[in-house]
């Protein structure tokens, strides 16, 4: 890495090399029977030039031709991507691998037996197909600039997906449970699952019309999604985020705090720094419901005129290789910070409303504008506080600015789902259409 940032800065204005590796094992048991082992390795670099403000890029997955990858990287300024930022200077980084040196001495057959121990758990407590998902793995990433910047971090992880299908269908009650190293997926957990399942069997017609929704944390993604477009500094940029002007303004419910934090060092996922070599923060997006930072990458930070926020992340939301992407604006650790209730006391508190614990076309409306319009799948109907059933249809739509300035409950736990970690939260006055 070092000669080919030595070669890259010698024709550029600037130059960056990231570096990722990858190491990872997946065990599969699907109904109850092993269906897969697989074990993949990867690596890669990534070259950025800038030079007269344009940028140039290129990447390999070896460094057998550094001459050939820095001409690869000046060809393609021909393109004309603008490359008008500085890259960051060495800083005084706190330091730390959320590593768990165990992970890289484990087999597909230990995961094997822990993924089994789950799958005998659930069997027996559900009537449903349990599928298992097992991983393991370390990922390895560095971050060099010609300003003398050098960082570097290595992370483990450790996973038990596990889910239950319902009879002749494709839908499932799951949970994913991620750590830095090898545990069991707590009873209570499963026990949440297997609950909610049996709750499900029964599949029941409900009234349509507006009720109070609980999002779980398995879908609470679906809605942050759309803050999340709101809030970057591409948005802000390019002057077309419905929140532009409202910075400081109430724009959720007071009992909505939403928060980015890489740093937090209870997540299995912590990072000190993103994929450009800035410090990552404690970001507040949203505080007791005021709109308080958006977020930028270093391009973005200085067409706004910002500070970096740390948040330049080489996303793979709709696939591609993570060297091949350009670092943009992402919240890749999203919170949202718990509330008072249990879920137990949440479900107690419908009246009448859905348990919405899968989401069908999360992309579905005008994401930009906060817009959604999902199928259920599934969704468990309440009435007088009691599970009735599973909605043999449903579908939730609204506007996030409408729907989250009505949310009245938060529970008092997170979850690690698709995005982050969250709790339930219970929205009054969602509109849910049904087979009736």
């Amino acid at each position: 890495m070092e000669r080919l940032l030595e070669l890259a800065a010698a024709v550029g204005d600037q130059a960056e090399v990231y570096h990722i590796e990858k190491d990872g094992t997946n065990v599969s048991i699907e109904n109850s029977e092993l269906n897969e082992i697989e074990t993949t390795i990867q690596a890669g670099y990534s070259l950025r030039i800038i030079k007269d403000g344009r940028l140039g890029i290129s990447y390999t997955k070896n460094l057998l031709n550094r001459d050939e990858l820095v001409r690869s990287a000046l060809l393609s300024m021909e393109g004309g991507v603008s490359g008008e930022f500085g890259l960051p200077a060495r800083s005084a980084l706190r330091l730390f691998d959320p590593y768990v040196e165990e992970v890289t001495n484990l087999k597909g057959s230990d995961l094997y037996d822990r993924a089994a121990e789950t799958v005998g758990y659930l069997k027996g407590r559900v009537s449903g197909q349990v599928n298992v998902h097992g991983s393991f793995g370390v990922e390895f990433v560095r971050v060099m600039n010609s300003k003398g910047l050098d960082v570097a971090q290595r992370s483990s992880f450790y996973s038990i997906f596990s889910s239950v299908l319902y009879p002749n269908s494709e839908t499932s009650v799951w949970h994913n449970h991620v750590t830095l190293g090898p545990s069991s997926v707590p009873d209570e957990e499963l026990d949440r699952v297997a609950r909610l399942f049996q709750a499900g069997l029964p599949e029941v017609n409900a009234p349509a019309g507006r009720m109070k929704v609980a999002f779980l944390p398995e879908t609470m993604f679906s809605l942050l999604w759309r803050l999340e477009a709101a809030s970057s500094g591409r948005a802000f940029y390019e002057r077309i985020s419905p929140i532009l002007e409202r910075r400081g303004e109430k724009i959720f419910s007071d009992i909505l705090t939403i928060v980015n934090d890489p740093t937090d060092t209870h997540r299995f996922d912590t990072r000190v720094f993103d994929d450009e070599g800035v410090p990552t923060k404690r970001l507040p997006i949203v505080e007791r419901g005021v709109f308080k930072n958006i977020y930028t990458n270093l391009d973005f930070a200085a067409k706004l005129g910002l500070e970096p926020t740390g948040n330049g992340f080489r996303t793979q939301r709709w696939g591609g290789e993570e060297i091949a992407l350009l670092p943009t604006p992402a919240l890749s650790h999203l919170t949202i910070e718990p509330g008072q209730s249990s879920l137990d006391e949440i479900i107690g508190n419908l009246d009448r409303g859905v348990l919405v614990l899968g989401v069908l076309g999360p992309h579905s409306g005008n994401i930009l504008n906060g817009d959604f319009s999902m199928g259920i799948n599934p969704g468990l109907y309440v009435e007088n506080g009691a599970i009735k059933g599973r909605l043999r249809d449903g579908m939730v739509a609204g506007n996030i600015y409408e729907t989250m300035a009505k949310a009245v409950m938060v529970e008092n736990a997170v979850r690690f789902s698709s995005g982050g970690y969250f709790p339930a939260v219970v929205f009054e006055d969602v509109s849910v259409a049904t087979r009736g």
